[in-house]
C-alpha cells in the first residue's frame, strides 16, 4: 500500500500521467530533494522499474524494452514539469507552454523537448515550436520528427540554408518528403535565392540526387526559374525512373504548358492517363488544358470523370458550371439539383439555379433560390441581387424589412448588411434615407471604417462636402495610411473644391501605398489636370484606362484630350465608353459640358 503523507489520493493518477519523464531516463542515481530517481529498464522479472517521487511515494513504471541513460535533472525541475502537466490538464495552455519551454531550455532533455514542442504545437504557439525544434535538432540531430518540424519553420521563414540542410539530413534518413516540398515555399522569392537553392540540389551526392523526390523538388525549382531546357532533362529523367509517378507528370506538364508547350504537356498527361485511366488528378488537369481551346471537348472529358467519381461533388459542381457556361441549361440544372438532394454545396447550387432562372426571365424562381443561399461566398451577392429584384418589382419596403430582420438574426453580419441596404437606397437615389440608415449603424459601431466610408459617399451625393470630409478624416485620424480614404478625400476635394494642392498630397500618398490601384491612378491624373499639368495627367489617365475601362475614367481621359486638342481620340474614347455603359451619368454630364454629340 502506498503512503501519500497527507496528499490527495488523486495525485497518484496525475503522477502516472507524467510517466513520460521516466522514458527519458532523466534521473539521479541517488535520491535528493526535488529530483526523481528512475531505474533503467530491467529484464529481471523479479524486480520492476520504478520512479521515486519522495521518501513516501514510489510508483511502478511500465517496463520498456529500451534502455535509457541515467542522468540528473536540475533541482526543482520535476516540480516545474508537474506544474506544466497539471496546467495542461486544467486547460491553462499558456502556463503549460511557458513551464515546458523553461524546462526544455534548462534540462536540454530530448523527451522534455518533445513534450514542450507537442504542447506548444497544440496551443498554436508557433514561436515556441520554432525555437525549440531548432534546439531539439541540435540535441538530437538524428531525430526525424525534430528535423521535420525544424525544416517546416525554416522553409516557412525562407531560411533556405537551414531548410535544405534539414531536408538533406532527412533524405539521408530515408525521408524524402522535405526535399520534394521545399520549392513550395520559394515561388515568391527572388531568382537569386532560388538559384542558390538549386545549386544545393545539384551538389547532392549522386545517389541522393537521383532520388525521385529530389528530382521532383529540382524540377519544381527549375520551373520557377523558367529553366525550360533543364526542366526537360530533369522531368524526362524522373519519368524514366518512375513512369507511374502522378505528381511528377502533373508538375512536368504544368511547367511545359506554362512555357508555351501545351501539346507536349498534354502528351505527358495522356501517357499517364493511358497507364491509369481512372486517375482523377491527371484527368482533371487534362480537362483544364483542353478547356483553353475547346470547351466542348473539355465538357466531354469532365463528364466521363464525373461518371468515374460519382461521389465527388466538386467535380459535379465543375461540370455544372461548364454546362451553364456553354448553355446546356437543363444539364446544369440537373447537376445543381443533384447537389441539393445530396445536401452538398447547397448554397452554391441555389445561387446558380437562381442565376439561371433570372436569365430565363423567371423572377419568382430566382427569388426563391436566392433566398435559400446560406452562409458562404455567395450569400451577400445573392442577397444583393434578391433585394434588387424586389425593388424592381416595387417592393422597396419589403426588401428593407427583410434586411432589417436579417440584421437581427445575424448580428455578426450587421455591418455588411447595413452597407448593402444603404447601397440599394443610393441606387434608388434615396440619399437621405441612406444617410439616416448608416448613422443608425454607426450608433452601435461608431468606429467602423466601412460604415464611415460608405456614409462619406452618401454625403457627397447629398452635396454635404463638410460631412463627407468629417467621416473620411475620422478614418484617417485612426489610420493615416488608409489608401482608400486618402484617395476618396483627395478625389472629392478635387471635384468639389479648389483645394487642389491638398488633394494632390492626399492622392500621392495613396498612390505610394497602392501604386497599382487604377482608381488611385485615375485620381492622380485628374488632380494633375486640375492643376494644369496636362502632359503628366494624360500619362496617368491612359494608364488607368488601360487597367479599368470605366466610364468615369473615360470621361476624364477624354476631357484632357479634348482640351489639349486631340478631339478625335477624345470622341473615340467617349463613344466606346458610352457603348459599354449608355446610362453613365458622369459621362453624359461631361459630354453635355462640352456640348459634344456622339
Amino acid at each position: 500500500m502506498v503512503r501519500l503523507s497527507g496528499r490527495p489520493a488523486k495525485l497518484l493518477s496525475l503522477l502516472a500521467a507524467f510517466a513520460f519523464v521516466t522514458a527519458s531516463g532523466c534521473a539521479s542515481h541517488g535520491k535528493s530533494a526535488g529530483s526523481a530517481a528512475v531505474a533503467p529498464a530491467n529484464t529481471d522479472h523479479a524486480s520492476k522499474p520504478s520512479v521515486t517521487v519522495d521518501e513516501q511515494v514510489t510508483l511502478p513504471v511500465k517496463e520498456s524494452p529500451a534502455t535509457y541513460p541515467v542522468r540528473s535533472f536540475p533541482p526543482g525541475s520535476l516540480y516545474e514539469l508537474l506544474v506544466a502537466e497539471f496546467a495542461g490538464m486544467r486547460g491553462d495552455l499558456p502556463l503549460a507552454v511557458a513551464q515546458y519551454r523553461a524546462q526544455a531550455l534548462a534540462t536540454r532533455d530530448p523527451k522534455v523537448m518533445a513534450r514542450a514542442v507537442q504542447t506548444a504545437s497544440y496551443a498554436k504557439n508557433r514561436g515556441v515550436v520554432q525555437e525549440l525544434s531548432a534546439l531539439w535538432v541540435d540535441i538530437e540531430p538524428d531525430n526525424q520528427e525534430a528535423n521535420r518540424i525544424a525544416f517546416y519553420f525554416a522553409a516557412r521563414g525562407h531560411d533556405l540554408e537551414s531548410a535544405i540542410t534539414y531536408a538533406e539530413r532527412l533524405l539521408n534518413m530515408g525521408d524524402s518528403d522535405a526535399i520534394a516540398s521545399l520549392p513550395g515555399f520559394t515561388e515568391k522569392l527572388d531568382r537569386k535565392k532560388r538559384a542558390a537553392l538549386l545549386e544545393r540540389y545539384n551538389a547532392l551526392d549522386p545517389d541522393l540526387a537521383l532520388n525521385p523526390k529530389t528530382l521532383l523538388g529540382k524540377l519544381r525549382l527549375q520551373g520557377q526559374q523558367g529553366e525550360l531546357d533543364q526542366a526537360l532533362i530533369t522531368g524526362n529523367k524522373l519519368l524514366e525512373l518512375e513512369p507511374k509517378n502522378e505528381d511528377a507528370r502533373l508538375v512536368f506538364a504544368q511547367i511545359l504548358h506554362r512555357n508555351g508547350l501545351p501539346d507536349t504537356a498534354m502528351d505527358i498527361l495522356q501517357q499517364g492517363i493511358e497507364a491509369k485511366p481512372d486517375s482523377k488528378k491527371l484527368n482533371l488537369l487534362m480537362v483544364r488544358f483542353v478547356a483553353d481551346n475547346n470547351l466542348e471537348a473539355a465538357r466531354e472529358r469532365l463528364s466521363k470523370l464525373v461518371d468515374l467519381y460519382q461521389e465527388d461533388v466538386d467535380l459535379l459542381y465543375s461540370l455544372a458550371l461548364l454546362n451553364k457556361q456553354l448553355g446546356f441549361t437543363e444539364d446544369a440544372r440537373s447537376a445543381f439539383r443533384k447537389m441539393i438532394s445530396h445536401n452538398r454545396r447547397v448554397a452554391d447550387a441555389h445561387y446558380h439555379l437562381a442565376d439561371i432562372a433570372e436569365q430565363n426571365g423567371d423572377t419568382e424562381e430566382a427569388l426563391f433560390n436566392f433566398a435559400l443561399v446560406g452562409e458562404g461566398e455567395h450569400f451577400l451577392p445573392a442577397l444583393a441581387r434578391m433585394t434588387e429584384l424586389m425593388i424592381d418589382k416595387g417592393q422597396m419596403t419589403h426588401a428593407r424589412l427583410y434586411l432589417h430582420r436579417l440584421r437581427l438574426q445575424r448580428p455578426q453580419m450587421v455591418v455588411p448588411l447595413y452597407r448593402l441596404e444603404s447601397e440599394l437606397l443610393m441606387g434608388a437615389k434615396h440619399y437621405d434615407s441612406a444617410y439616416s440608415l448608416l448613422t443608425e449603424g454607426l450608433t452601435d459601431n461608431p468606429e467602423n471604417f466601412d460604415l464611415l466610408y460608405t456614409r462619406s459617399l452618401v454625403s457627397e451625393k447629398r452635396k454635404d462636402i463638410d460631412a463627407m470630409e468629417q467621416d473620411l478624416r475620422a478614418i484617417l485620424n485612426r489610420d493615416n495610411n488608409n489608401a482608400a480614404a486618402l484617395n476618396a478625400l483627395g478625389y472629392s476635394l478635387t471635384n468639389h473644391t479648389t483645394r487642389y494642392e491638398e488633394a494632390l498630397s492626399l492622392i500621392r500618398k495613396a498612390h505610394e501605398l497602392n501604386p497599382d490601384d487604377a482608381a488611385i491612378i485615375d485620381s492622380l491624373g485628374w488632380v494633375l489636370y486640375r492643376l494644369g499639368n496636362n502632359e503628366e495627367a494624360l500619362m496617368y489617365l491612359r494608364q488607368a484606362m488601360a487597367s479599368i475601362p470605366d466610364p468615369e475614367v473615360a470621361a476624364h481621359l477624354g476631357e484632357v484630350l479634348w482640351v489639349t486638342g486631340d478631339r478625335e481620340e477624345a470622341r473615340k474614347i467617349w463613344r466606346e465608353a458610352l457603348e459599354n455603359d449608355p446610362n453613365s451619368e458622369y459621362l453624359r454630364d461631361t459630354l453635355d459640358r462640352f456640348q459634344v454629340s456622339l
